[in-house]
Protein backbone atom coordinates (compact mmCIF):
# COMPACT_ATOMS: atom_id res chain seq x y z
CA UNK A 1 0.00 0.00 0.00
CA UNK A 2 1.36 3.60 -0.95
CA UNK A 3 2.64 5.66 1.81
CA UNK A 4 0.16 8.39 2.12
CA UNK A 5 2.63 11.09 1.61
CA UNK A 6 2.94 9.99 -2.06
CA UNK A 7 -0.71 11.28 -2.26
CA UNK A 8 -0.32 14.65 -0.22
CA UNK A 9 2.41 15.32 -2.07
CA UNK A 10 0.57 16.00 -5.49
CA UNK A 11 -1.11 18.79 -3.94
CA UNK A 12 1.96 20.27 -4.45
CA UNK A 13 3.01 22.26 -7.61
CA UNK A 14 6.46 22.02 -8.47
CA UNK A 15 8.49 25.05 -6.82
CA UNK A 16 6.94 23.76 -3.62
CA UNK A 17 7.92 20.42 -3.90
CA UNK A 18 11.36 21.20 -4.81
CA UNK A 19 11.84 23.27 -1.55
CA UNK A 20 9.51 20.50 0.83
CA UNK A 21 12.52 18.51 -0.67
CA UNK A 22 15.48 20.20 -0.58
CA UNK A 23 14.42 21.41 3.14
CA UNK A 24 13.93 17.99 4.59
CA UNK A 25 16.91 16.63 2.58
CA UNK A 26 18.98 19.27 4.26
CA UNK A 27 18.04 18.30 7.62
CA UNK A 28 19.09 14.94 6.91
CA UNK A 29 22.67 16.17 6.15
CA UNK A 30 22.79 17.94 8.97
CA UNK A 31 21.82 15.04 10.97
CA UNK A 32 24.96 12.72 9.20
CA UNK A 33 27.34 15.49 10.06
CA UNK A 34 26.14 15.39 13.55
CA UNK A 35 26.45 11.31 13.42
CA UNK A 36 28.61 8.58 13.14
CA UNK A 37 28.34 9.25 8.98
CA UNK A 38 30.85 12.26 8.54
CA UNK A 39 32.55 11.20 5.31
CA UNK A 40 29.34 10.27 3.93
CA UNK A 41 27.96 14.40 4.38
CA UNK A 42 30.86 15.71 3.54
CA UNK A 43 30.87 13.62 0.13
CA UNK A 44 26.85 14.79 -0.36
CA UNK A 45 28.30 18.75 -0.08
CA UNK A 46 31.08 18.02 -2.45
CA UNK A 47 28.84 15.68 -4.92
CA UNK A 48 26.50 19.03 -4.58
CA UNK A 49 28.73 21.61 -5.31
CA UNK A 50 30.33 19.65 -8.31
CA UNK A 51 26.55 19.12 -9.48
CA UNK A 52 25.45 23.03 -9.32
CA UNK A 53 26.48 23.70 -12.87
CA UNK A 54 24.10 20.92 -13.96
CA UNK A 55 21.71 22.42 -11.74
CA UNK A 56 21.45 25.90 -12.55
CA UNK A 57 21.82 24.98 -16.55
CA UNK A 58 18.38 22.18 -15.49
CA UNK A 59 20.16 19.41 -18.19
CA UNK A 60 18.63 16.38 -18.32
CA UNK A 61 18.63 14.30 -15.26
CA UNK A 62 19.60 11.17 -17.02
CA UNK A 63 23.45 12.24 -15.76
CA UNK A 64 22.62 11.44 -12.16
CA UNK A 65 23.24 8.23 -11.73
CA UNK A 66 26.63 7.56 -12.96
CA UNK A 67 27.06 10.08 -10.35
CA UNK A 68 25.16 8.38 -7.78
CA UNK A 69 27.17 4.79 -8.49
CA UNK A 70 30.31 6.55 -8.55
CA UNK A 71 29.49 7.72 -5.22
CA UNK A 72 28.87 4.33 -4.00
CA UNK A 73 32.39 3.10 -4.64
CA UNK A 74 33.25 5.60 -1.79
CA UNK A 75 30.81 4.44 0.77
CA UNK A 76 31.45 1.63 2.01
CA UNK A 77 28.73 0.91 5.11
CA UNK A 78 25.14 -0.45 4.17
CA UNK A 79 24.10 2.63 6.11
CA UNK A 80 26.06 5.37 4.41
CA UNK A 81 24.84 4.02 1.24
CA UNK A 82 21.18 4.05 2.02
CA UNK A 83 21.48 7.21 3.62
CA UNK A 84 23.13 8.64 0.35
CA UNK A 85 20.70 6.75 -1.96
CA UNK A 86 17.59 8.80 -0.06
CA UNK A 87 19.50 11.98 -0.45
CA UNK A 88 20.17 11.68 -4.01
CA UNK A 89 16.68 10.59 -5.04
CA UNK A 90 15.93 13.64 -3.25
CA UNK A 91 18.28 15.51 -5.03
CA UNK A 92 16.61 14.22 -8.46
CA UNK A 93 13.16 14.79 -7.81
CA UNK A 94 13.99 18.54 -7.03
CA UNK A 95 15.36 19.01 -10.47
CA UNK A 96 12.93 16.90 -11.67
CA UNK A 97 10.61 19.67 -10.12
CA UNK A 98 12.63 22.47 -11.25
CA UNK A 99 12.28 21.20 -15.10
CA UNK A 100 8.53 21.40 -14.74
CA UNK A 101 8.59 17.43 -15.41
CA UNK A 102 5.99 17.24 -12.49
CA UNK A 103 4.96 14.18 -12.98
CA UNK A 104 8.58 12.39 -12.82
CA UNK A 105 9.23 14.29 -9.86
CA UNK A 106 6.16 12.93 -7.97
CA UNK A 107 7.50 9.31 -8.96
CA UNK A 108 10.62 10.20 -8.12
CA UNK A 109 9.57 11.59 -4.50
CA UNK A 110 7.39 8.03 -3.99
CA UNK A 111 10.88 6.56 -4.94
CA UNK A 112 12.58 8.62 -1.85
CA UNK A 113 10.15 7.89 0.86
CA UNK A 114 10.02 3.86 0.11
CA UNK A 115 13.69 4.36 0.23
CA UNK A 116 13.81 5.94 3.60
CA UNK A 117 11.40 3.09 4.71
CA UNK A 118 13.69 0.44 3.85
CA UNK A 119 16.42 1.94 5.39
CA UNK A 120 18.73 -1.10 7.74
CA UNK A 121 17.42 -1.96 11.61
CA UNK A 122 20.21 0.47 12.51
CA UNK A 123 18.77 3.54 10.98
CA UNK A 124 14.92 2.95 12.40
CA UNK A 125 14.61 6.30 14.39
CA UNK A 126 16.56 8.18 12.27
CA UNK A 127 14.32 7.10 9.51
CA UNK A 128 10.91 7.44 11.34
CA UNK A 129 12.09 11.15 11.87
CA UNK A 130 13.39 11.59 8.81
CA UNK A 131 9.75 10.30 7.57
CA UNK A 132 7.96 12.44 9.90
CA UNK A 133 9.76 15.54 9.05
CA UNK A 134 8.81 15.38 5.30
CA UNK A 135 5.20 14.82 6.46
CA UNK A 136 4.99 18.14 8.26
CA UNK A 137 6.55 20.12 5.38
CA UNK A 138 4.05 19.01 2.84
CA UNK A 139 1.09 18.73 4.54
CA UNK A 140 2.07 22.75 5.58
CA UNK A 141 3.20 23.73 2.40
CA UNK A 142 0.40 22.21 0.89
CA UNK A 143 -2.13 24.00 3.37
CA UNK A 144 -0.49 27.47 2.87
CA UNK A 145 -0.11 27.19 -1.08
CA UNK A 146 -4.06 25.95 -1.27
CA UNK A 147 -5.57 27.70 -4.45
CA UNK A 148 -2.29 29.12 -5.56
CA UNK A 149 -0.87 28.62 -8.95
CA UNK A 150 2.46 27.22 -7.92
CA UNK A 151 4.01 30.05 -5.64
CA UNK A 152 7.36 29.81 -4.91
CA UNK A 153 8.71 28.58 -1.04
CA UNK A 154 11.33 29.38 0.93
CA UNK A 155 13.88 26.71 1.51
CA UNK A 156 14.69 27.67 5.17
CA UNK A 157 11.31 28.75 6.46
CA UNK A 158 8.65 27.05 4.18
CA UNK A 159 6.42 30.56 3.61
CA UNK A 160 5.85 32.07 0.49
CA UNK A 161 8.10 35.72 0.00
CA UNK A 162 5.86 38.20 1.08
CA UNK A 163 6.40 40.00 -2.32
CA UNK A 164 5.12 36.89 -4.09
CA UNK A 165 1.71 37.37 -2.83
CA UNK A 166 -1.06 38.80 -5.04
CA UNK A 167 -1.55 42.21 -4.00
CA UNK A 168 -4.63 43.70 -5.73
CA UNK A 169 -5.00 48.37 -4.91
CA UNK A 170 -8.59 48.54 -3.66
CA UNK A 171 -10.73 49.66 -6.52
CA UNK A 172 -10.54 53.78 -6.83
CA UNK A 173 -13.10 55.58 -6.39
CA UNK A 174 -13.34 58.53 -8.79
CA UNK A 175 -14.43 62.02 -6.82
CA UNK A 176 -14.96 65.49 -9.01
CA UNK A 177 -12.63 67.74 -7.11
CA UNK A 178 -15.43 70.18 -5.39
CA UNK A 179 -16.73 70.89 -8.95
CA UNK A 180 -14.22 72.65 -10.25
CA UNK A 181 -12.91 71.83 -13.42
CA UNK A 182 -9.48 70.77 -14.84
CA UNK A 183 -9.02 74.17 -16.10
CA UNK A 184 -9.80 75.89 -13.14
CA UNK A 185 -7.63 73.83 -10.97
CA UNK A 186 -4.44 74.49 -13.63
CA UNK A 187 -5.55 78.72 -13.10
CA UNK A 188 -5.14 78.31 -9.23
CA UNK A 189 -2.32 76.60 -9.13
CA UNK A 190 -0.49 79.01 -11.54
CA UNK A 191 -1.98 81.80 -9.95
CA UNK A 192 -0.56 80.64 -6.41
CA UNK A 193 3.22 79.81 -8.20
CA UNK A 194 3.07 83.70 -9.56
CA UNK A 195 2.52 84.69 -6.09
CA UNK A 196 5.50 83.19 -4.50
CA UNK A 197 3.29 80.61 -2.70
CA UNK A 198 3.44 77.22 -3.33
CA UNK A 199 6.52 74.12 -2.38
CA UNK A 200 7.36 71.66 -4.90
CA UNK A 201 7.68 68.11 -4.33
CA UNK A 202 9.36 66.04 -6.60
CA UNK A 203 10.51 62.44 -6.98
CA UNK A 204 12.18 60.21 -9.59
CA UNK A 205 9.94 60.74 -12.42
CA UNK A 206 11.34 64.27 -12.93
CA UNK A 207 14.90 62.30 -13.88
CA UNK A 208 13.46 60.05 -16.04
CA UNK A 209 14.06 62.27 -19.22
CA UNK A 210 17.90 62.73 -18.27
CA UNK A 211 18.70 58.90 -18.32
CA UNK A 212 18.00 58.12 -14.57
CA UNK A 213 15.71 54.62 -14.57
CA UNK A 214 12.88 54.85 -11.96
CA UNK A 215 13.55 52.23 -9.42
CA UNK A 216 11.39 49.67 -10.78
CA UNK A 217 13.62 49.92 -14.25
CA UNK A 218 16.84 49.51 -11.89
CA UNK A 219 15.35 46.49 -9.75
CA UNK A 220 14.67 44.79 -13.57
CA UNK A 221 17.88 45.89 -15.14
CA UNK A 222 20.03 44.26 -11.76
CA UNK A 223 17.73 40.98 -11.81
CA UNK A 224 18.26 40.53 -15.17
CA UNK A 225 21.83 39.96 -14.15
CA UNK A 226 21.22 37.55 -11.95
CA UNK A 227 20.62 33.74 -12.33
CA UNK A 228 16.68 34.73 -12.39
CA UNK A 229 13.61 33.41 -14.57
CA UNK A 230 12.13 35.57 -16.26
CA UNK A 231 8.64 34.69 -14.53
CA UNK A 232 10.56 35.46 -11.08
CA UNK A 233 11.91 38.75 -12.14
CA UNK A 234 8.22 40.05 -13.48
CA UNK A 235 6.61 38.64 -10.26
CA UNK A 236 9.52 40.65 -8.08
CA UNK A 237 8.88 43.84 -9.97
CA UNK A 238 5.05 43.62 -10.38
CA UNK A 239 4.51 42.78 -6.38
CA UNK A 240 5.96 45.83 -5.02
CA UNK A 241 8.76 44.20 -3.01
CA UNK A 242 9.78 47.88 -1.45
CA UNK A 243 12.88 48.53 -3.71
CA UNK A 244 14.64 49.62 -0.06
CA UNK A 245 13.84 46.02 0.64
CA UNK A 246 15.72 44.76 -2.41
CA UNK A 247 18.71 46.84 -1.96
CA UNK A 248 19.15 45.52 1.77
CA UNK A 249 19.43 42.18 0.26
CA UNK A 250 22.01 42.93 -2.74
CA UNK A 251 23.87 45.48 -0.14
CA UNK A 252 24.42 42.79 2.01
CA UNK A 253 26.00 40.71 -0.94
CA UNK A 254 27.64 43.34 -2.81
CA UNK A 255 29.19 47.14 -2.63
CA UNK A 256 26.17 49.53 -4.30
CA UNK A 257 28.70 52.07 -4.26
CA UNK A 258 29.40 51.36 -7.89
CA UNK A 259 25.65 51.08 -8.52
CA UNK A 260 25.09 54.40 -7.28
CA UNK A 261 27.11 56.10 -10.55
CA UNK A 262 24.35 55.64 -12.38
CA UNK A 263 22.97 58.81 -11.14
CA UNK A 264 26.30 60.71 -11.92
CA UNK A 265 27.22 62.23 -15.70
CA UNK A 266 23.66 63.13 -16.48
CA UNK A 267 22.03 66.53 -17.49
CA UNK A 268 19.45 68.69 -16.52
CA UNK A 269 15.90 67.92 -18.26
CA UNK A 270 13.65 70.92 -19.02
CA UNK A 271 11.78 69.98 -15.54
CA UNK A 272 15.16 70.87 -13.20
CA UNK A 273 16.01 73.77 -15.19
CA UNK A 274 12.19 75.25 -15.16
CA UNK A 275 11.90 74.19 -11.06
CA UNK A 276 15.87 76.18 -10.98
CA UNK A 277 14.49 78.96 -12.39
CA UNK A 278 11.73 79.54 -10.47
CA UNK A 279 13.12 79.43 -7.84
CA UNK A 280 16.30 81.64 -8.65
CA UNK A 281 13.20 84.18 -9.52
CA UNK A 282 12.09 83.55 -5.92
CA UNK A 283 8.86 81.97 -7.09
CA UNK A 284 9.24 79.01 -5.17
CA UNK A 285 11.99 79.27 -2.07
CA UNK A 286 11.67 75.13 -1.12
CA UNK A 287 12.06 72.17 -3.43
CA UNK A 288 12.15 68.94 -1.52
CA UNK A 289 12.82 65.58 -3.36
CA UNK A 290 13.36 62.09 -2.62
CA UNK A 291 16.23 61.80 -5.62
CA UNK A 292 19.84 61.60 -4.93
CA UNK A 293 20.81 63.12 -8.06
CA UNK A 294 21.99 66.46 -7.96
CA UNK A 295 20.33 68.45 -11.61
CA UNK A 296 17.93 70.84 -9.72
CA UNK A 297 20.93 72.14 -8.00
CA UNK A 298 23.29 72.54 -10.99
CA UNK A 299 20.11 74.12 -13.25
CA UNK A 300 20.57 77.13 -10.88
CA UNK A 301 23.14 78.63 -9.52
CA UNK A 302 21.53 79.67 -6.73
CA UNK A 303 19.13 75.93 -6.01
CA UNK A 304 21.28 74.47 -3.84
CA UNK A 305 19.87 76.82 -0.77
CA UNK A 306 16.40 76.45 -2.24
CA UNK A 307 16.80 72.15 -2.38
CA UNK A 308 15.79 69.53 0.52
CA UNK A 309 17.39 66.44 -0.25
CA UNK A 310 14.81 63.87 1.79
CA UNK A 311 17.14 60.90 1.00
CA UNK A 312 20.42 61.90 0.45
CA UNK A 313 22.55 62.89 -2.03
CA UNK A 314 25.31 61.34 -4.19
CA UNK A 315 27.65 63.51 -3.72
CA UNK A 316 27.95 62.68 0.04
CA UNK A 317 27.55 59.14 -0.14
CA UNK A 318 27.43 58.51 3.21
CA UNK A 319 23.83 60.46 2.98
CA UNK A 320 22.30 58.22 0.85
CA UNK A 321 19.13 56.12 1.72
CA UNK A 322 18.33 53.67 -0.52
CA UNK A 323 18.42 50.56 2.20
CA UNK A 324 15.63 49.66 4.61
CA UNK A 325 18.05 50.40 7.66
CA UNK A 326 19.18 53.56 6.30
CA UNK A 327 15.13 55.02 4.85
CA UNK A 328 13.63 53.10 8.37
CA UNK A 329 16.09 53.53 10.72
CA UNK A 330 15.39 55.59 13.91
CA UNK A 331 18.92 58.03 13.43
CA UNK A 332 17.95 59.93 10.44
CA UNK A 333 14.32 59.43 10.21
CA UNK A 334 13.34 62.27 13.27
CA UNK A 335 14.99 65.20 10.85
CA UNK A 336 13.27 63.54 7.74
CA UNK A 337 9.80 63.55 9.76
CA UNK A 338 10.67 67.57 10.60
CA UNK A 339 11.70 68.47 7.00
CA UNK A 340 8.00 66.93 5.99
CA UNK A 341 6.14 68.71 8.52
CA UNK A 342 7.45 72.08 7.22
CA UNK A 343 6.80 71.03 3.21
CA UNK A 344 3.45 69.54 3.85
CA UNK A 345 2.21 71.37 7.40
CA UNK A 346 3.78 74.02 8.41
CA UNK A 347 5.98 76.09 6.18
CA UNK A 348 5.79 79.87 5.16
CA UNK A 349 4.22 78.72 1.57
CA UNK A 350 0.06 77.61 1.29
CA UNK A 351 0.10 74.92 -1.36
CA UNK A 352 2.82 72.13 -2.13
CA UNK A 353 2.69 70.93 -6.09
CA UNK A 354 4.10 67.26 -6.25
CA UNK A 355 5.01 65.84 -9.74
CA UNK A 356 7.09 63.21 -10.58
CA UNK A 357 6.41 61.22 -7.38
CA UNK A 358 4.90 57.54 -6.73
CA UNK A 359 3.96 57.57 -3.11
CA UNK A 360 6.19 54.45 -2.78
CA UNK A 361 8.09 55.78 0.12
CA UNK A 362 5.98 53.28 2.63
CA UNK A 363 8.52 53.51 5.74
CA UNK A 364 9.42 56.92 6.24
CA UNK A 365 7.87 60.04 3.86
CA UNK A 366 3.99 58.47 3.48
CA UNK A 367 4.06 57.38 7.21
CA UNK A 368 5.26 61.27 8.14
CA UNK A 369 2.38 62.56 5.62
CA UNK A 370 -0.06 60.54 6.90
CA UNK A 371 0.25 61.56 10.69
CA UNK A 372 0.27 65.29 9.70
CA UNK A 373 -3.68 64.92 9.16
CA UNK A 374 -6.03 67.31 8.55
CA UNK A 375 -3.39 69.74 9.01
CA UNK A 376 -2.42 69.31 5.39
CA UNK A 377 -1.81 72.24 3.29
CA UNK A 378 -3.29 72.73 -0.28
CA UNK A 379 -2.25 69.60 -2.22
CA UNK A 380 -1.85 69.08 -6.06
CA UNK A 381 -0.69 65.89 -7.26
CA UNK A 382 0.19 65.17 -11.27
CA UNK A 383 -0.90 61.58 -12.34
CA UNK A 384 0.86 61.62 -15.42
CA UNK A 385 -1.08 60.47 -18.04
CA UNK A 386 -1.11 61.89 -21.62
CA UNK A 387 -4.72 60.49 -22.63
CA UNK A 388 -6.28 62.44 -19.80
CA UNK A 389 -6.88 65.86 -18.61
CA UNK A 390 -9.05 65.45 -15.68
CA UNK A 391 -9.34 66.56 -11.80
CA UNK A 392 -10.10 64.37 -9.09
CA UNK A 393 -10.91 64.79 -5.58
CA UNK A 394 -7.19 63.56 -4.12
CA UNK A 395 -9.48 61.25 -1.22
CA UNK A 396 -10.20 59.37 -4.60
CA UNK A 397 -7.22 57.32 -4.40
CA UNK A 398 -7.43 54.55 -2.14
CA UNK A 399 -4.47 52.77 -2.67
CA UNK A 400 -0.73 54.45 -1.63
CA UNK A 401 -2.15 57.80 -0.88
CA UNK A 402 -1.21 59.11 2.17
CA UNK A 403 -2.59 62.59 1.80
CA UNK A 404 -6.09 60.83 2.33
CA UNK A 405 -7.09 63.10 5.25
CA UNK A 406 -6.41 66.12 2.86
CA UNK A 407 -9.28 68.81 3.06
CA UNK A 408 -8.09 70.72 0.08
CA UNK A 409 -5.70 68.06 -2.16
CA UNK A 410 -6.71 67.47 -6.32
CA UNK A 411 -5.25 64.68 -8.10
CA UNK A 412 -4.57 66.30 -12.02
CA UNK A 413 -4.40 63.66 -14.36
CA UNK A 414 -2.11 65.11 -17.65
CA UNK A 415 0.44 65.20 -19.99
CA UNK A 416 3.88 66.01 -17.46
CA UNK A 417 5.24 68.04 -19.75
CA UNK A 418 2.40 69.47 -21.12
CA UNK A 419 1.44 71.29 -17.60
CA UNK A 420 5.07 72.25 -17.04
CA UNK A 421 5.03 73.63 -20.67
CA UNK A 422 2.35 76.03 -19.47
CA UNK A 423 3.22 76.90 -16.44
CA UNK A 424 6.60 78.05 -17.86
CA UNK A 425 4.68 79.93 -20.29
CA UNK A 426 2.44 81.93 -17.95
CA UNK A 427 4.91 82.25 -15.49
CA UNK A 428 7.53 84.01 -18.30
CA UNK A 429 10.30 81.24 -17.58
CA UNK A 430 12.75 80.00 -20.52
CA UNK A 431 11.44 77.89 -22.97
CA UNK A 432 10.30 74.28 -21.42
CA UNK A 433 12.06 72.01 -24.16
CA UNK A 434 13.27 68.39 -22.96
CA UNK A 435 16.69 67.94 -23.89
CA UNK A 436 18.07 64.81 -25.65
CA UNK A 437 19.56 62.46 -23.01
CA UNK A 438 23.47 63.10 -22.26
CA UNK A 439 26.13 60.65 -20.36
CA UNK A 440 25.84 57.29 -19.70
CA UNK A 441 22.53 55.76 -21.16
CA UNK A 442 20.94 53.05 -18.43
CA UNK A 443 22.12 50.31 -21.23
CA UNK A 444 25.31 50.88 -21.08
CA UNK A 445 25.99 51.70 -17.56
CA UNK A 446 24.14 48.03 -16.10
CA UNK A 447 26.64 46.78 -18.73
CA UNK A 448 29.48 48.79 -17.24
CA UNK A 449 28.53 48.09 -13.54
CA UNK A 450 28.23 44.41 -14.30
CA UNK A 451 31.36 43.40 -16.32
CA UNK A 452 33.53 46.50 -15.76
CA UNK A 453 36.61 44.40 -17.33
CA UNK A 454 34.75 43.36 -20.66
CA UNK A 455 33.60 47.43 -20.62
CA UNK A 456 37.15 48.24 -20.64
CA UNK A 457 37.69 46.16 -23.88
CA UNK A 458 34.92 47.28 -25.96
CA UNK A 459 32.38 44.90 -25.41
CA UNK A 460 29.64 45.70 -23.18
CA UNK A 461 27.16 45.89 -25.29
Amino acid sequence: MKDPLTRQVRRLGPRALASVTRRSFLATEVWLREGAYRPAADEFERRCDAAAPWFALGDDPAGVPSIEIDAFEMLGTIEEQSVWSSIWSAARTMEFARLGELQNAYDQFDYTIELIADWPPSLAAVSEHVHEQIREAVEHVAEITVGMKDPPVDDDTLMIPAFYLERKPPPSRQHKAAGRSFGQEIEELIRAIKAGRVAVFCGAGISIASGIPPANELRRAILTKLPASELEITRLVENDLPFEAFMEVLGRLTDLGPLMEVFVGKEPSATHVLLAGLGSRGLIKTIATTNFDELIERAGANSRNLVIKLHGTISSPESIAVTMEAVAGRQRLPEREEAIDRIFAHGEHDAVLVVGYSCSDLFDISPAIEALGESLKRIWIVEHDPREKRAEDIVGKTWKNPFRQCRHGTRLFCDTDALLKRIARETSADEYARPAIAGNTRQSFFARWWNPSACARGSCD
